[in-house]
């Protein structure tokens, strides 16, 4: 059965679909998948994904608004549509609540999570050629509370001064993943680019400041994350310096996702942990 799988976008939401879709493909086969045009630029990204076919926007797909994820989540009709003998639009019809974001979009897919949850972003034969990889720190951080979170990291910066720290949030997304993969770490706000670094099955840091993006529909619960954030960046900066000592000495490795309860449902928001 040759199946199309959608998602509206924004770019972290896309990402977050994607655990869905591999689970729909050991379903069907490689699913194709099509976004918004404004979204085109995941596309390599996508395409380097073995649970996907092909990978491309539909141009007809125009935002409307974005009230809960961006609308209109149904695809719309377009040339090349009729091939497909199953079309499955993710797009949440509603804000998720009680559980993380991806977790929603399973559910709403009829799929579950793998148990162990394993990480999903393939970067495709893409490598960063890291001389010190201990040492190289991937970051990235969204607009939101900008002030805040280059106090963080700045302070973060001056304790770690023996470290390279590289800004993953304009490089194309494929080679954005190959570097998050290839360091030691990541440390991010809960954007686009702490999707890709969980996609990946790499360790992370958070600093987030925003109010809206701590509970369940923003903090993923499987995978090695520490939360540096606190009232204070300076604070939240030794916190986040102590942990990325005690990774890079070897102690508290990245050990697999953790395993959900097999009494507990996937979408719901008592599985998993840190």
């Amino acid at each position: 059965m040759k199946c199309l799988v959608t998602f509206s976008g924004r770019n972290g939401d896309v990402i977050w679909s994607l655990p869905a879709v591999r689970e729909i493909a050991k379903r069907e086969g490689p699913a194709d998948f099509a976004m918004m045009p404004q979204y085109a630029s995941l596309v390599p990204l996508l395409q380097a994904q073995s649970y996907i076919g092909r990978a491309f926007a539909i141009k007809e797909w125009v935002c409307t608004g974005e009230q809960c994820g961006c609308q209109p989540w149904q695809s719309p009709d377009f040339e090349g549509r009729k091939q497909y003998e199953q079309v499955i639009d993710l797009t949440y019809r509603q804000h998720p609540r009680g559980r993380h974001l991806a977790q929603w979009i399973v559910r709403d897919a009829g799929v579950a999570l793998p148990n162990p949850v394993t990480p999903w972003i393939e970067t495709g034969g893409v490598y960063w050629i890291i001389p010190d990889a201990r040492r190289t720190i991937a970051y990235g951080f969204n607009p939101l509370y900008h002030e805040s979170k280059m106090e963080f990291l700045l302070g973060l910066q001056e304790k770690l001064s023996g470290f390279h720290f590289v800004d993953t949030t304009n490089l194309p997304w494929l080679s954005a993943a190959a570097l998050i993969k290839s360091s030691l770490c990541f440390i991010g706000c809960r954007s686009s680019n702490y999707a890709l670094a969980h996609g990946v099955g790499q360790k992370v840091i958070v600093f987030e400041p925003h109010p809206s993006r701590t509970g369940w529909t923003f903090a993923w619960p499987y995978g090695t994350e520490f939360d540096a954030t606190t009232a204070s960046p300076d604070e939240s900066a030794a916190l986040a310096a102590g942990m990325i000592h005690i990774w890079q000495e070897g102690q508290g490795k990245w050990d697999s996702y953790h395993q959900h309860p097999a009494s507990v449902t996937t979408g719901s928001p008592l599985c998993g942990g840190r």
